[in-house]
């Protein structure tokens, strides 16, 4: 009994008990029915087959040293490989184990990776927490972190875009090694990170950046250091190694975005508000989640967040920093041109 406590001191140790007892309890069912983790939409018509044809490039590559073509005919009606699948597979780390995998075995790997991209962004919240707040205990991580992977938004995205938990991975990282290098100055973990978060996605990548920017005013705001400038160079060093490290990848990302239909429309398709019905069914959608077709609010916050908010609005001084990021986020859900900007500039979208 004392070794077993011993064990669940260990906070990784028992954080990998809990999840392993949550997935079977969640994921067995589809196992047991036959059925896989693929959602009907996106999930069969993109990702899976995106998947299946990175398989072949991948061994091409590796053990017949045949480079794909550039240009593709059986693309759509014609389209470029690198610009297509480097949104798909091309910058997803978790898509390269399955150029080991069989034909047959390709949906299991598929359905793995679901439950491991979940697992591991656990853990990175697990750990970054715990950086942050050294000294609070086990059982406040736990529910924290099972929150964090097991809420709305989570929910929906590993079913039909697998490849969105991985922001759920990186970002934490990313906030604690830009703070790291903020207070320790040291760089390398930092640029790894930023490297890392602009090979895997452009699009996630300039969520992120928003995010580490308002961290980084945050951490200005407290410090007092606005006019630290040696600060201010050795962290445009290493963002600028960073992001050209990757830039392989995200250079024919970013053409391709620029020129697609996507881009260059009116910020927020022109809206200064939304429709009624947006408003109506935002509580619902930020507790639950609703299909929102139109403005996708992809809410589903746990019970345990909403609670959370309460909580530090109540003890306002104590948490004034998180309860101006409530606040503004809050109201950024009222206007369409919130949502814009964080959709890259273009059309409203709340995911």
């Amino acid at each position: 009994m004392t070794a077993l406590k011993r064990y669940l001191k260990n906070i990784y140790l028992l954080y990998s008990i809990l999840f392993l007892l949550v997935a079977v309890a969640v994921f067995v069912p589809y196992f047991v029915t036959g059925t896989s983790l693929i959602w009907q939409s996106d999930g069969i018509a993109q990702h899976f087959p995106a998947l299946v044809d990175w398989r072949v490039t991948l061994r091409q590559l590796l053990f017949d040293h045949i480079w794909p073509a550039q240009w593709q005919w059986r693309l759509g009606l014609g389209a470029d490989y690198l610009q297509t699948f480097s949104y798909y597979t091309l910058g997803d780390t978790f898509t390269y184990g399955v150029a080991f995998v069989s034909q047959d075995h390709v949906l299991v790997y598929y359905n793995f990776s679901v439950i491991v991209r979940l697992f591991l962004a656990g853990l990175s919240f697990l750990f970054v927490a715990r950086q942050f707040i050294p000294r609070a205990s086990h059982w406040s991580f736990i529910p924290a972190t099972f929150s964090y992977i097991f809420f709305g938004y989570t929910a929906f995205a590993a079913f039909e875009h697998p490849f969105f938990l991985n922001p759920l991975i990186i970002f934490p990282l990313l906030i604690w090694s830009l703070k790291r290098l903020l207070v320790t100055h040291k760089a390398f973990l930092f640029t790894i990170i930023v490297t890392w978060t602009l090979w895997n996605n452009f699009y996630f990548a300039f969520m992120m950046a928003l995010g580490a920017l308002v961290f980084w005013l945050g951490y200005l705001y407290t410090t007092r250091s606005w006019f630290n400038w040696r600060q201010h160079l050795r962290l445009l060093l290493a963002t600028s190694i960073g992001t050209l490290m990757p830039m392989v990848l995200l250079l024919p990302s970013l053409i391709s975005v620029l020129s697609s239909a996507r881009s260059g429309k009116t910020l927020a398709n022109g809206l200064i508000l939304y429709p009624a019905y947006y408003y109506f069914g935002l509580p619902g959608n930020l507790i639950a989640n609703f299909a929102t077709p139109d403005f996708w609010v992809t809410g589903g916050f746990s019970a345990l967040a909403i609670f959370a908010v309460i909580y530090a609005l109540r003890h306002w001084h104590e948490y004034k920093t998180f309860n101006w990021v409530f606040i503004l986020t809050g109201a950024g859900l009222f206007f369409p041109a919130f949502a814009g900007v964080l959709n890259g500039f273009s059309s409203p979208s709340n995911r």
